[in-house]
């Protein structure tokens, strides 16, 4: 079943969003790595120039390798793809470069990778040519229409080692309205009121939540290489709920979490340090968690 979120009429806030988003990429790339960063530019490039055959090019092609693994962009969000800036930064790779290199440094053949906030599983698809086909990729999502595109990049590679877990991360056992984005804003669905600016927001769905314990445990996962926490403002409550999985391994996996201001920092500091974690941002800067003023994406270690 297809999702059709309402149109919206989006344009001003998406346009500063993705604007603000480009500018923190561009500074924290160039500090990092200014070879990545100029490879970046350049598929940023390649997706502005595709924006008017981008829908063409999806007809023709609408599954494209991404290392050994096939990757279905034959999505139906109700408008031209051409607008969803999105898609067209994954299709030529330009999306997230800091994310795919700390998903490189941590995996490796045979790794299991934990994917909190999975969307339409582009980053698991990444992991899963990464650690192969004796390794496991756990992807959690609750929205149900992106459920389904896991469900299709699974069927499109039955052979890899693919977990779906159709539920939100949280730290105890329910149901919650999820606050879901409308037009060609596809990602930022949250669980939070208010996340969602009124003019983007397309409605609520009610999703199961469950424990990151509970995901991990089923499958006896004693181990994990890396985890990826995308839950818009959630986070405090994702990770609290790792909270009994990190007692009973011991095991501190490295953790990409992105991290909103105003969203329980100072709650999520005191569980971090209570478990031994300590945050580092892409440049290797250690920061205090709760000093972040935007959104950022934080590597959190073990001390």
């Amino acid at each position: 079943m297809c999702y059709h979120p309402a149109p919206v009429k989006t344009f001003p806030t998406r346009l500063r969003r993705r604007a603000h988003g480009v500018l923190a990429t561009h500074r924290e790339l160039l500090r990092v790595s200014p070879p990545l960063w100029a490879v970046w530019c350049a598929r940023m490039l390649a997706a502005a120039a595709l924006r008017s055959v981008f829908d063409g090019l999806i007809r023709h092609h609408p599954v494209k390798c991404i290392g050994p693994i096939l990757f279905p962009f034959d999505l139906d969000y109700g408008l031209p793809l051409r607008r969803v800036h999105m898609l067209r930064a994954l299709w030529t790779g330009a999306y997230e470069p800091l994310t795919q290199r700390t998903l490189a440094r941590y995996l490796s053949p045979g790794g299991t990778f934990l994917d909190v906030g999975a969307h339409i599983g582009y980053f698991s698809a990444v992991a899963l040519g990464m650690i192969g086909p004796h390794g496991a990729v756990h992807a959690v999502e609750p929205l149900p229409y992106h459920v389904t595109r896991l469900e299709r990049l699974k069927a499109l590679n039955p052979w890899a080692p693919l977990v779906i877990h159709a539920c939100a991360a949280s730290d105890a056992v329910g149901t919650r309205p999820l606050y879901v984005t409308g037009g060609p804003q596809i990602a930022g669905h949250s669980l939070l009121r208010g996340v969602i600016v009124p003019r983007e927001l397309a409605g609520t769905v009610d999703v199961p939540l469950r424990p990151l314990t509970d995901v991990l445990t089923e499958y006896n996962v004693r181990h994990v290489d890396l985890i990826k926490i995308d839950v818009e403002g959630h986070e405090y409550e994702a990770l609290h709920g790792l909270a009994r999985w990190w007692e009973a391994t011991g095991d501190r996996p490295p953790i990409l979490c992105e991290v909103m201001p105003g969203s329980g920092l100072h709650e999520l500091g005191r569980l971090l340090t209570r478990c031994g974690y300590h945050a580092m941002t892409h440049a290797g800067h250690r920061i205090d968690v709760t000093a972040v003023t935007r959104r950022t994406d934080l590597l959190l270690l073990a001390d």
